[in-house]
């Protein structure tokens, strides 16, 4: 037996697929309680939600002999099955009267369930709780930080070398909402290792390093700034502007312009345009004597700084820029130890495990070659994993999964995992794009690698979309020759339309300071109404917050009824708006509404 790898594209009908190769199991073995022994593992609680009343509403109708679609699927599948409607009755039955042991559950709750069993090895509190409120966590955490400045020499040095230097450069200096990403970067499961490292290592190492990064991209600047200097002078002796060159400021000698005044921390205006890249000095309409002076020493001394600052860019710059994006968070790094310290302050007060710590202290366990007792516990119990959106399956759960995973197959039962990998490339829930690509290959080829499955058509939408979908995908393959794993990831067959006709895609490529995008969106809701679409109906997604404010903001004044995550919370709220007003126009200070 080898593991099953469904590969299905968005509609393509994998909760069906999922709950057809339950049922099969389920169905297949006249035994007792034989759903006690199937693992499903979903990410969300809705999706875990939504397999089960599939499951059970699918029994109930086989059962009663209403499904017979289904019914000729799941023989299709496996023809020795007797007694369809009978199995089903008992199968609905005993999960109802043992639905504690009905195992359609997500992963967080699946290694909740697994790190309780065995709270001594992972030197966890028994009894602790789950911390899901990280932003609480965070905010005790950076509370404590901010109480040391001032009593703590190390992070007092720290964050006043990190305020004076944003200060210097006019950046903003909020150290909070600095702080913030760093803590959301601590949170990833995926970068434990990276942080263990970081930890070791004492505040001073971190004022140090932010020294040496600093002098390596301080010093490309330096150097591609007194070329442009060079440059500029070579032309104003020369008896010339920077109007005089092609394209003038936006050309060759407009960009040595711009380096003689360049800000050494501006690494990105130190790359050369096409036109300095190119050597545009003249052009038809360039002043005589220019032409005449590009043809002796002065034409040769431009070219010759020309290919001086092409290859000072060309063999420092990838260097200077990596040290200065290490520089803008070295600052904060020294601060980790600090973090770690109250990070186990607050567990310990509150006896909580954070919800990202519960993987990382699975993946521990094994990654040191001891695969607790548990495991064994529940490799007997548990015969047949399915994990579904098996694209979203970080390194660490993956792990974690395995161990059970290969004792199924080794006893030749049936395991799978459905997803997407086009998907993968998003790295939801820290996914990786590997491990569905390349990593069950290999693990899996002891017993004959993996076996893969196609899920070709699509159920969901209609055929303009789903072949708009179709050249899009063959579009981006070809562009991709160049980057394997992209070539790879989007070499999959084209769906298949089975949602029937009609559909419609539009894409408008509007420019990034366009002011109009909200009158463009209330004129595409205006057409879809005018079609016959309810509100309803319509949904607006947008890359950024503030972009999906103006947009709602737009429609309601423009009378649409609109629901928005902002208008979701109570402060937000019209009414809730209105009595607070109402009751600061009392002119009674001492009323404070708190919502």
């Amino acid at each position: 037996m080898t593991f099953i790898n469904y590969r299905a594209s968005a509609g393509s009908g994998k909760t069906y697929q999922l709950v057809l190769e339950y049922l099969s199991l389920a169905l297949k073995s006249a035994r007792k309680n034989n759903f006690k022994h199937i693992l499903a593992i979903t990410f969300t609680n809705k999706a875990a939600a939504e397999m089960k009343e599939r499951i059970l509403g699918s029994l109930k109708a086989l059962s009663k002999g209403e499904d017979e679609e289904l019914k000729k699927n799941l023989l299709d599948k496996d023809p020795t099955l007797r007694k369809i409607e009978e199995r089903a009755g008992k199968v609905l039955k005993r999960i109802l009267h043992n639905y504690s042991n009905f195992a359609v559950t997500t992963i967080d709750s699946f290694i909740n369930r697994l790190v309780r069993s065995f709270t001594y090895e992972t030197d966890i509190p028994a009894g602790f709780d789950v911390e899901l409120n990280l932003n609480r966590m965070n905010n005790f955490i950076t509370g404590n930080i901010f109480a040391d400045i001032g009593t703590d020499p190390d992070t007092t040095s720290i964050i006043l070398q990190f305020v004076f230097d944003k200060i210097k450069r006019k950046r903003s200096w909020n150290i909070e909402s600095s702080i913030k990403p760093l803590l959301a970067e601590i949170n990833r499961e995926r970068k434990e290792e990276q942080l263990e490292k970081i930890a070791d290592m004492e505040p001073g190492d971190f004022l140090r390093a932010a020294d040496k990064l600093k002098n390596i991209f301080i010093e490309y600047t330096s150097e591609m700034k007194n070329l442009g200097e060079k440059g500029i002078k070579l032309i104003n002796d020369n008896g010339f502007v920077i109007k005089d060159f092609p394209y003038g400021i936006s050309g060759a000698a407009g960009y040595l312009n711009r380096l003689s005044g360049i800000n050494l921390f501006a690494l990105k205006e130190t790359i050369p345009g096409i036109r300095f890249s190119d050597g545009i000095w003249q052009a038809g309409n360039s002043p005589p004597e220019l032409s005449e002076k590009l043809e002796g020493d002065f034409g040769d001394k431009l070219r010759s700084l020309q290919s001086e600052i092409i290859s000072l860019h060309k063999n420092k710059f990838i260097s200077a820029y990596t040290s200065l994006l290490i520089f803008e968070n070295v600052y904060l790094l020294g601060l980790i130890g600090k973090i770690r310290e109250y990070l186990n302050e607050y567990k310990a007060e509150y006896n909580v495990v954070p919800i990202y710590d519960l993987t990382r202290n699975v993946h521990r366990i094994i990654r040191e070659g001891d695969i607790p007792f548990i495991y064994y516990i529940l490799g007997d119990s548990f015969e047949n994993i399915m994990i579904d959106e098996f694209q979203d399956t970080s390194r660490m759960q993956w792990d974690s999964l395995f161990p059970l995973i290969e004792n199924s197959i080794s006893e030749e039962k049936t395991s799978l995992g459905v997803g997407d990998l086009k998907q993968s490339i998003y790295r939801w829930r820290g996914g990786e794009t590997d491990i569905m690509d390349r990593d069950i290959h290999d693990q899996f080829s002891p017993w004959g690698g993996i076996d893969i499955r196609d899920l070709p058509d699509n159920y969901r939408s209609r055929d303009n979309i789903v072949d708009f979908n179709n050249r899009l995908f063959r579009s981006v393959k070809r562009s991709a020759v160049q980057n394997e794993l992209l070539h790879r990831i989007y070499n999959r067959p084209v769906q298949n339309c089975k949602g029937g006709e009609g559909g419609f895609v539009s894409l408008r490529f509007i420019p990034k300071k366009d002011k109009t995008i909200p009158q463009r969106v209330e004129d595409i809701v205006k057409t879809c109404r005018e079609a016959g679409f309810l509100l309803s109906d319509i949904a607006v997604l947008t890359r950024k917050k503030v972009t999906g404010r103006e947009i709602a903001n737009h429609l309601v004044s423009s009378g649409f009824n609109i629901i928005t995550p902002e208008l979701l919370v109570l402060h937000n709220n019209p009414a809730a708006i209105f009595l607070i007003d109402l009751l600061k126009f009392t002119g009674d200070n001492t009323i404070k509404p708190v919502l």
